[in-house]
């Protein structure tokens, strides 16, 4: 059982992390050990989800911790590099970078799920899902159509924020107080059609790049999101110097800039 010390000027996300550096270096807790969840360890020790998950963060980054979708959180071999793979939002990124970022809000609408998205979120097909499409700008130019799907029931909340300005990851996480554990990432190659042509303003049969991503929380897959990104503004670039990174490479003169995948 973990004690908070509240008059202690150690920050509580530190000493839950201290707590679990305790239990690594005593042995309470070996190589392969599942620890509590981000619920259990919340409701031990009184305080928010988001205390608890910086603290886990914070373990995962140092890589005493690792992370195994819809399984939950392991204590790691000693001495053995995990890497934690969550897509960064290309926006955020870019932002970050000092692009003048906005979005579009094309269609938000509620859907059974197909059979692909109830698969891919592990949901039953047809379970009622929010179906949220985007049209991202950079510098007023369109860059990337976006497609996300959510649980309807778990999500509905997200009716009332505005999703043109804010980030939907941001949205979720304070809709459910979720923990974003990590996420799988496909790329793929696609050609426009009419209507994304017209929308992205290239033209007909111009190549796009697909990232699918679907993030998990401690439990299971929570959010499916499509993304389709000019391919004469993109590149996926792979590096195996050290260990495997992909990133996106994004092309304005007078250089590109990269936003790190995994």
């Amino acid at each position: 059982m973990i004690e908070i010390d509240r008059n202690s000027p150690t920050p509580i996300f530190r000493q839950i992390e201290d707590y679990i550096l305790q239990e690594i270096q005593n042995g309470d807790l070996g190589p392969g050990d599942r620890i509590p969840s981000q619920y259990e360890l919340a409701r031990q020790c009184q305080v928010s989800r988001a205390t608890v998950q910086k603290a886990l963060d914070r373990l995962i980054q140092e890589e005493m911790l690792y992370y195994q979708p819809g399984k939950g959180i392991y204590v790691a071999e000693h001495g053995e590099r995990q890497r934690l793979p969550v897509l960064q939002s290309v926006g955020q990124s870019l932002r970050s970078l000092g692009y003048t970022v906005r979005a579009d809000l094309l269609l938000v609408e509620e859907m059974p799920a197909s059979h692909s998205i109830g698969q891919a979120l592990q949901l039953p097909e047809k379970t009622e899902m929010i179906h949220i499409k985007r049209l991202l700008y950079v510098n007023d130019e369109p860059i990337m159509l976006q497609d996300v799907y959510v649980e309807a029931d778990r999500f509905r909340a997200i009716h009332a924020y505005d999703l043109r300005q804010e980030s939907l990851m941001e949205i979720l996480q304070e809709i459910d107080d979720l923990y974003l554990a990590g996420s799988t990432v496909a790329l793929g190659s696609n050609v426009a059609n009419w209507e994304e042509s017209r929308t992205l303003n290239v033209q007909p049969s111009s190549p796009l790049l697909t990232v699918e991503e679907i993030d998990f929380d401690e439990e299971r897959p929570f959010r499916f999101s499509r993304n389709k990104l000019r391919g004469d503004r993109f590149r996926a670039v792979a590096s195996t110097l050290q260990e495997l990174e992909i990133s996106l490479e994004y092309g304005l003169q007078p250089g590109t800039i990269s936003i790190a995948l995994l």
